[in-house]
């Protein structure tokens, strides 16, 4: 083990010796660095050891608690009631569409389409901008056409 011992944190009074006072500073340093260490490491082997523990922990909870759904086929679904289903029925309410998940479901593919869909608008905006411009720059439209399609553009 290496330690950086720092003497500006190093005082003494005048009626010490330099060399005893200067070998318990040392000494004293040396200590207190090494505790901080073994604090530190022994700190994050204890939380390694509690972290493993609760994970197998919840391991052994999660397995006793779908052993129990499989041997009694029902279930408490992701709803607010306590009223239990069988899987079954769970299965016949998702594929019908009676289970609130698959309106919810349902709701988010319905937000990604329209979002789709502004921005493919947007991007053809951004298209047909570029290419008035290119066709202006050439020289292939009149002068004036380009800010003509180009707020028509923008107006829509």
């Amino acid at each position: 083990m290496k330690f950086a011992i720092d003497i500006k944190d190093f005082w003494l009074d005048q009626e010490s010796d330099l060399k005893p006072a200067l070998k318990n500073h040392i000494v004293n340093t040396v200590v207190q660095k090494m505790y901080e260490r073994l604090e530190n490491k022994t700190q994050v082997a204890i939380e390694t050891l509690i972290k493993e523990r609760i994970n197998e922990l919840i391991d052994e909870e999660m397995d006793k608690f779908v052993s129990e759904v499989v041997a009694s086929r029902k279930f408490k679904p992701y709803t607010y009631s306590d009223k239990t289903i069988t899987i079954e029925e769970h299965i016949t309410n998702r594929i019908s569409g009676k289970d609130t998940t698959s309106s919810i479901n349902e709701a988010i593919k319905t937000a990604g389409v329209k979002f789709g869909e502004q921005i493919k608008e947007r991007y053809d905006s951004v298209f047909a901008s570029k290419i008035i411009d290119q066709l202006e720059k050439s020289g292939l439209l009149k002068e004036g056409v380009a800010k003509i399609l180009l707020n028509e553009k923008n107006g829509d």
